[in-house]
């Protein structure tokens, strides 16, 4: 698929439009669930919510503990209330962490309020703190899940602090024992969810990066490239765009067999890898192609460091049985373009201006 197409498509892909605004609000510690995983969720709230009332109506046979069971019930309606105000607020702008924080919070801070006054010596409701802590924690991934983990640990030990006092030695040991063990299952939880939020990120990294050089792959690239051009749109900014092509790559594979190919492909990929800064960005672009991305410069910076790539890889061929060189189109932003589209289009024209008119290799500027 060229490049124009496959722009097109992510315009137009919903789905793709979503993940790019996902990886904008949501970082790389943090999951990125699905929209059926954040209903589940929701599903989840209104059950306990129902569960609550129905014990304190039903269930329980002592009033609350400090408030009427009139007021109760008041608090599982407005309750009830909150988590739909709070889905439709997540629904039509979701993986904004403030809203996940904010829906995160009441839920700890309504199972105090819901701790506080039941009316039983071992408040079986405490257990929901465990549901909200691994909840949060195996769908938003570990940060979440310290963050879940540190708020009810500091509300619950002031509620059951709260609810312990005065209370008879009995009661006292009967919190302590379910303290230890909803610490047991959160202890083994966390475990659990730090190994799968591990191969989580390994399989991220990896669907990243081109498996042969260890550089960003093309689909990767396009989401960063777009990012760096609209930050440096939104700061004024200029950065540079440099298009690589391996000449006669084809005939190394065809007279030497693709292994010797692919140890062109590596050897570059390092070269380019050791010529740019830890916030460029290089890429295997497809084939015998790689794009850079050097921030904050110009042309004739981007010139200076398309030079030293051509020397390095002139040294490297005349130690090696190697017959090739490197036609290099480089552009600016915005300059040549304040699109990526734009961009790469006449970048890529100037690489190919090179690879037509020298047999040789060298390096061409995009024409504005």
């Amino acid at each position: 698929m060229g490049f124009i197409q496959e722009q097109m498509r992510r315009k137009t892909d919903p789905q793709v439009k979503r993940e790019r605004r996902t990886n904008k609000s949501l970082r790389s510690s943090w999951h990125l669930p699905k929209w059926v995983d954040l209903k589940l969720q929701f599903k989840t709230r209104y059950l306990l919510t129902i569960t609550g009332a129905v014990l304190f109506n039903w269930v329980y046979h002592l009033p609350p503990s400090y408030v009427s069971l009139v007021q109760m019930n008041m608090f599982f309606g407005g309750f009830f209330l909150w988590i739909s105000a709070a889905y439709l607020m997540i629904y039509y702008d979701q993986y904004k962490t403030w809203k996940i924080r904010l829906t995160m919070w009441v839920d700890i801070l309504g199972i105090a309020f819901v701790v506080m006054n039941d009316p039983t010596s071992i408040p079986s409701t405490a257990l929901v703190w465990v549901i909200i802590v691994m909840g949060n924690g195996m769908r938003f991934g570990m940060r979440m899940f310290r963050e879940a983990l540190a708020a009810c640990f500091l509300v619950a030990s002031i509620t059951l602090f709260i609810k312990s006092y005065g209370a008879s030695y009995d009661s006292i040991s009967g919190i302590s024992v379910q303290a230890m063990f909803a610490a047991m299952v959160i202890v083994y939880s966390y475990v659990l969810t730090s190994r799968i939020d591990q191969s989580h990120r390994e399989i991220q990294q990896t669907s990243r990066l081109d498996s042969l050089t260890s550089l960003l792959n093309r689909l990767s690239f396009v989401d960063v490239a777009e990012d760096m051009l609209e930050q440096a749109s939104k700061y004024g900014h200029t950065l540079t765009v440099m298009f690589i092509d391996i000449d006669k790559f084809k005939a190394i594979n065809d007279s030497q067999g693709h292994i010797q190919g692919d140890r062109v492909l590596c050897k570059l990929s390092s070269i380019l890898k050791a010529s740019i800064r830890a916030d460029d960005v290089a890429a295997r672009f497809g084939g015998d192609e790689f794009v850079l991305i050097i921030r904050d410069s110009n042309i004739k910076c981007a010139a200076e460091v398309a030079d030293r790539i051509q020397l390095q890889i002139r040294e490297w061929v005349e130690n090696s049985d190697f017959d090739l060189s490197l036609s290099i189109g480089i552009g600016e932003s915005p300059t040549h373009g304040s699109s990526l589209e734009d961009l790469l289009h006449k970048v890529d024209q100037a690489m190919y201006d090179t690879k037509f008119s020298t047999t040789n290799g060298g390096v061409t500027c995009a024409a504005v």
